[in-house]
C-alpha cells in the first residue's frame, strides 16, 4: 500500500513538529547559529576583498579599470563599442601644484563626472558638485593644511601648472562641496566645473571600468584600433586566487560544519526516537519508508526557513561589527571599515546551511524508514549485545555502561565539547606567546618618510627624476623642534638600474652617520668613503642566485629614457606631465651610463633602513649618498629619514611632536609607540576572533550535551521507570545521571587536552621562523572550560531529571504499551 496523497504527507510533518515546541526552539537556535557562524565567515571573507580593492584603488587614487587620454571622438567611438565594459567616466586634467606644503600631495585640479567622482573618492558629502565656472569641490583635509574654513562658501585660490597651456596659472574659487580626504591617495583632487576645464584646454581622460581582465582589454584595444596608448589604474592584479586565505575559510568552514552537523543531527535523533512509534503506527496504516523521510525532510525545511534566515541577518551584522577589528591590525587599516553588501555572502551561506541540515537529517531519516511497525513499537536507540555484557558495581559502574550501549553519541558529543577547548587552547596560547620586545627592535627611534614608502610603492620614474619622499625642510623643522642627536638619510636611484647579465640591481646609498650601525661580515669598508673609489659594499640577505665574494666585480647601468615635447623641445620630469603629451608628440632618448665596481665588503645594514622592495635573483649594494648621488649623475631621490634619541630624552613627548607634525604635512612615521599600538591590535584581534569562535563552539558543545542527556534519558524513560519498580531510589537515578554528565565531561576535557597536547607541536613548529611568536603550553584555557562544562554537567542532568520525575512509575511505564 502507498499512500500517494502529498498533502497528507505535509500535513502529518506538520503536526508531528507542532507537537513538539521546546525542540523545535533548540533546533531553529542550532540552525541559526550554525547559519550565523558560516555568513559571518563568508561576510569576513568578502569584505578582505572589498577592503583589498578598496586600499589599491585609494592607492592608485582612482578605482577605474582602464583610461586613455586625449581621444578623438570617432576613437571614443571605437572604445566605447567593445565589448567588457561595465561603466564609463568622463574626466577633463586641467593642472597639478606639486608644493609640499600640501602633505607631500600634489593638487590634481581636473573636471570629473558623478561615476568619476565615486572612482576617485571625491564625491561630495557636504554641498554638491561644480555648476559654475568659478566652483571647486575640495577634500577637508585640503582646507586644513591652507588654514581655510572647512565649510563650503569658502573662497580659495589654488596656484596650478597647466596641462594645456603649459603656463603657471593661479585659480580662484568658491567651494561648494566637501569630501572626505583619501589619505593614502597619491594627489588632492581639486574638481573644477566642465564650463572651467573645457575654458583651460584641459586635457580630456575617458575612465572604465571592466567586467573582466583589464590587461586583456588594453590588448585587445591596441589591437583592433588606431589607439596607440592606454593606461591601467591599478597594476596589481587582484583576480587571482589567494590559495592561503581559501584554505583557512575552508578550515573554518569545515569546522563550523561539523559543530553544526552534530548539533542538528542530535536534534533529529530526538525527534525520530520519541515519535518512533508514532512512525511505526503511520507505517501500519500504509505510509512507505520514503514518504517518513519526506516527513523528516519537511520539518527540516520548515525549521530551516525560521533558523536560516535568522542566522544570515545576525551573521551579517556580525561579520560586520568584527571585519574593522580583523582589519584595522592589517595593513588595510586605512580601509577597515569596508564592507561588502554582496547578495553572494547570503546566497553561498544559504546553501551551506541547508546542505549541513540536510546531511545532519539524513541518518535520523533512515532510521524512521527502515524499522518496522514491531521494532518501532520496543524500540529504545541502543542495541545491547548480551556477549559483551560484564557486571558492574555501583553507580559509576552503571553510568560507564549506560554510555557505553550507544558508543557513536557518546563519541560525537566528546568530539562536540572537545573542539572548544582545542581552539580556546590553541588560540590563547598563540595570543599569550607573543612578545613585542621580540617583534619591535630597532637601531632608531623614528623612522619618518610619506606614504609611498609605507605602502612599499616603488615610485615612476620619469626622465631620471623622483621627488624625494621627505624634503630639506622637513628633516630641518623636525630636528630643529627635538634636537635629535643623530639623524641621517637613506636614498636610492630613481628607476631600478640593471647589474651583470640584466639583472635588477638595488642599490642604496645612506649617509655617513648611519654607517655606524652596519654591520661588516667580511672584507673592509673604509674604501666605500674615497671619493675617487670604484668599491661598493655587497648586502649580505640579496636575493641573489650565485655566490658572491670580496674583490669580485659587478657592472650596475645607470642609464635611464629621457623624455622630450617635441613642440617645445622641453624636458618633461614628471609623471603628470607625461601623461599630458599624447604619444606622438613625445620624443625619447637613451641617456647611457654605467658603472664597474669591486665588492669591498659584504655587510648587513640596519633593517630600518630597509627600502621596502626587493627582486629575487638581484644584487643588493650599499654606498655612501654622496658616492651613489655622484655615479647616478644626481638621479637619486631620499625614500627615509632616521631619527635616534632626542637630547631631551623624552621618547613620549617626542613621539607626540613628530606624530603632529607628520599628520599636518602629510608624512608619515614610525617609532616603538606606533608599533605597540598596531602589535597591540594585532594580538587583541587574535583575542577577539578565538574567543568568539571559542564562544560559539562552547555554546553548540553545550546544546549538543543538552541533546544527549534528553536523549538518554527520553529513550529510557521506561527503563527507569522499571528500575524505581524494582527498588532503585530517584536519587540513585539522579546519581547514575550526573555521573554520565561528569563522565562526557571528562571525557571531552581529556579528548580536547590530548589533541590539544598532539597539536602543540606542529603549532609551534608553524610559528617557527617569527621570532616574536613563542607558544607556550598551557592548561590554563583547558581548566577554565572545564569547570564551565562540570557545572552543566551536574545540572543539566540534575534539571531534566526532575522535570521526568514527576510523572508516576504507572504512567511512564504506560508510554510504550
Amino acid at each position: 500500500m502507498n499512500v500517494k496523497n502529498s498533502s497528507c504527507i505535509r500535513k502529518l510533518a506538520v503536526r508531528t513538529l507542532k507537537k513538539s515546541s521546546k525542540r523545535n526552539i533548540i533546533a531553529v537556535a542550532a540552525i541559526a547559529l550554525t547559519t550565523l557562524l558560516i555568513t559571518s565567515i563568508f561576510s569576513v571573507a568578502f569584505s578582505f576583498k572589498t577592503a583589498s580593492d578598496t586600499f589599491n584603488g585609494r592607492i592608485a587614487g582612482c578605482n577605474a579599470d582602464v583610461y586613455f587620454d586625449n581621444l578623438s571622438d570617432s576613437q571614443r567611438d571605437e572604445v566605447l563599442s567593445l565589448r567588457g565594459i561595465k561603466e564609463t567616466g568622463e574626466q577633463i586634467r586641467v593642472g597639478m601644484n606639486g608644493d609640499q606644503q600640501f602633505n607631500n600631495r600634489p593638487l590634481e585640479i581636473a573636471y570629473l563626472d558623478d561615476q568619476s567622482m565615486e572612482w576617485c573618492y571625491a564625491t561630495p558629502l557636504e554641498g554638491r558638485a561644480p555648476e559654475e565656472y568659478d566652483e571647486v569641490v575640495v577634500d577637508k583635509g585640503l582646507l586644513r593644511i591652507m588654514d581655510l574654513p572647512e565649510e563650503t562658501g569658502t573662497t580659495i585660490n589654488i596656484p596650478y601648472y597647466s596641462y594645456g597651456d603649459k603656463t603657471p596659472v593661479v585659480g580662484t574659487f568658491e567651494v561648494v562641496g566637501l569630501y572626505e580626504e583619501n589619505t593614502i591617495g597619491p594627489c588632492h583632487y581639486v574638481c573644477v566645473s566642465e564650463e572651467y576645464a573645457k575654458s583651460v584646454n584641459g586635457v580630456s581622460r575617458l575612465n572604465l571600468e571592466l567586467k573582466g581582465d583589464a590587461m586583456g582589454f588594453m590588448e585587445n584595444v591596441l589591437n583592433s584600433t588606431d589607439i596607440d596608448q592606454c593606461g591601467q589604474y591599478q597594476a596589481s592584479d587582484m583576480s587571482g586566487t589567494d590559495f592561503e586565505s581559501v584554505a583557512i575559510i575552508g578550515v573554518f568552514l569545515l569546522v563550523i560544519g561539523f559543530s553544526g552537523y552534530l548539533i542538528i543531527y542530535n536534534i533529529f535523533q530526538i525527534s525520530v526516537v520519541n515519535d518512533i512509534s508514532y512512525y511505526g503506527l503511520l507505517k501500519t496504516i500504509g505510509v512507505t519508508g520514503r514518504q517518513l523521510k519526506k516527513i523528516i525532510r519537511i520539518q527540516s525545511l520548515i525549521l530551516s526557513a525560521v533558523g536560516i534566515p535568522l542566522g544570515l541577518v545576525l551573521g551579517y551584522f556580525v561579520g560586520r561589527m568584527t571585519s574593522p577589528a580583523i582589519f584595522a591590525s592589517t595593513i588595510f587599516a586605512p580601509v577597515a571599515n569596508s564592507f561588502s553588501v554582496s547578495p553572494w555572502i547570503f546566497v553561498i551561506s544559504c546553501v551551506f546551511a541547508l546542505v549541513t541540515v540536510f546531511i545532519s537529517c539524513s541518518r535520523p531519516g533512515r532510521i524512521a524508514s527502515r524499522i518496522s511497525p514491531v521494532e518501532a513499537f520496543r524500540y529504545s536507540e541502543v542495541k545491547t549485545d548480551n556477549k559483551n555484557n560484564k557486571r558492574v558495581s555501583g553507580l559509576s559502574g552503571m553510568a560507564m555502561r549506560n554510555l557505553a550501549r550507544n558508543k557513536k553519541k557518546t563519541i560525537l558529543v566528546f568530539l562536540s565539547m572537545a573542539l572548544p577547548v582545542v581552539i580556546l587552547s590553541l588560540g590563547i596560547s598563540l595570543a599569550n606567546s607573543m612578545s613585542f620586545e621580540d617583534y619591535y627592535s630597532s637601531d632608531y627611534a623614528f623612522k619618518v618618510s610619506n606614504n609611498s614608502y609605507f605602502n612599499y610603492e616603488i615610485p615612476t620614474s620619469v626622465s631620471g627624476h623622483v621627488k624625494d619622499f621627505i624634503s630639506d625642510a622637513d628633516i630641518e623643522n623636525i630636528n630643529d623642534e627635538l634636537d635629535f642627536k643623530t639623524f641621517g638619510s637613506a636614498y636610492t636611484t630613481a628607476g631600478i638600474p640593471e647589474a651583470d647579465g640584466g639583472l635588477f640591481s638595488v642599490v642604496t646609498g645612506i649617509d655617513d652617520v648611519l654607517f655606524d650601525k652596519v654591520d661588516v661580515i667580511e672584507g673592509d669598508i673604509d674604501p666605500l668613503f674615497d671619493p675617487d673609489s670604484d668599491s661598493v659594499a655587497f648586502i649580505a640577505d640579496s636575493f641573489v642566485d650565485r655566490e658572491v665574494h670580496v674583490g669580485d666585480k659587478v657592472t650596475v647601468d645607470y642609464g635611464y629614457t629621457r623624455f622630450k615635447d617635441s613642440r617645445t623641445g622641453e624636458i618633461i620630469e614628471d609623471e603628470d606631465s607625461l601623461s599630458a603629451v599624447p604619444f606622438k608628440y613625445l620624443d625619447t632618448e637613451k641617456v647611457d651610463n654605467t658603472k664597474e665596481y669591486v665588492i669591498c665588503a659584504i655587510v648587513q645594514p640596519s633593517s630600518d633602513l630597509y627600502i621596502g622592495y626587493t627582486f629575487y635573483d638581484s644584487y643588493e649594494l650599499l654606498l655612501p649618498a654622496s658616492r651613489l648621488e655622484a655615479d647616478a649623475d644626481g638621479n637619486i631621490y631620499r625614500y627615509l629619514t632616521v631619527f635616534d634619541s632626542p637630547a631631551s630624552g623624552d621618547m613620549e613627548e617626542s613621539d607626540d611632536a613628530i606624530k603632529e607634525y607628520c599628520e599636518e604635512h602629510g608624512l608619515m612615521y614610525r617609532s616603538a609607540v606606533t608599533e605597540r599600538i598596531e602589535f597591540n591590535n594585532y594580538e587583541g584581534a587574535i583575542r577577539k576572533i578565538t574567543i568568539t569562535l571559542c564562544v560559539v563552539l562552547l555554546v553548540i558543545g553545550i546544546l549538543n550535551f543538552i541533546n544527549a542527556v534528553l536523549t538518554g534519558i527520553l529513550t529510557r524513560s521506561h527503563e527507569f521507570a522499571v528500575l524505581k519498580a524494582i527498588g532503585m531510589t530517584d536519587r540513585q537515578q539522579e546519581r547514575v545521571l550526573i555521573a554520565e554528565g561528569i563522565i562526557y565531561v571528562m571525557g571531552s576535557i581529556l579528548l580536547g587536552t590530548a589533541v590539544y597536547t598532539i597539536l602543540h607541536f606542529p603549532f609551534t613548529a608553524f610559528f617557527a621562523d617569527m621570532d616574536y611568536i613563542d607558544p607556550h603550553f598551557s592548561l590554563v584555557p583547558i581548566t577554565a572550560i572545564a569547570l564551565v562544562f562540570a557545572v552543566f554537567g551536574i545540572l543539566i542532568p540534575y534539571l531534566v531529571y526532575s522535570v521526568v520525575k514527576r510523572k508516576t512509575v504507572v504512567e511512564r511505564l504506560r508510554i510504550n504499551e
